[in-house]
């Protein structure tokens, strides 16, 4: 399973966001002609992100991508006061058959493209549809 956050105009309707929201790895730097961003992580790091209340459901669906934003550099910066050995041994989950499904390292990189997109589009609407 998997957290669909979408970083979409408020003028879309919401059963139509699946359809008009980019892929996060397709988008180039048009970001201002952008109908919105669809961004996607695994629910192995949900632990994380409740931890530091950016968790997509509970925290940031609901919200304009400006909140997000903030939210985010909150977490951000709680996050850098924690040592990361920690962080890995608390929260990245185990490698399954040679492949481990998300890590705190990948996690703060999305985190930090969400929070990008949404400080280029501050206006937008923030849902979660997983």
């Amino acid at each position: 399973m998997s957290y669909d956050l979408y970083v979409y105009r408020g003028d879309i309707p919401d059963d139509c966001v699946s359809l008009v929201c980019e892929d996060e790895y397709s988008y180039t730097s048009e970001y201002e002609t952008s109908r919105g961003q669809y961004f996607n992580y695994t629910y192995n790091l949900s632990e994380l992100f409740t931890e530091f209340n950016v968790n997509p459901k509970r925290d940031l669906d609901g919200n304009t991508a400006s909140e997000v934003a903030d939210m985010i550099d909150n977490a951000l910066a709680d996050i850098r006061e924690m040592d990361m050995t920690l962080l890995k041994k608390l929260y990245d989950p185990p490698i399954v058959d040679g492949r481990q499904w998300g890590s705190v390292e990948s996690a703060i990189r999305w985190l930090k493209r969400i929070r990008d997109y949404c400080r280029m589009h501050p206006d937008y609407k923030v849902v979660e549809r997983s």
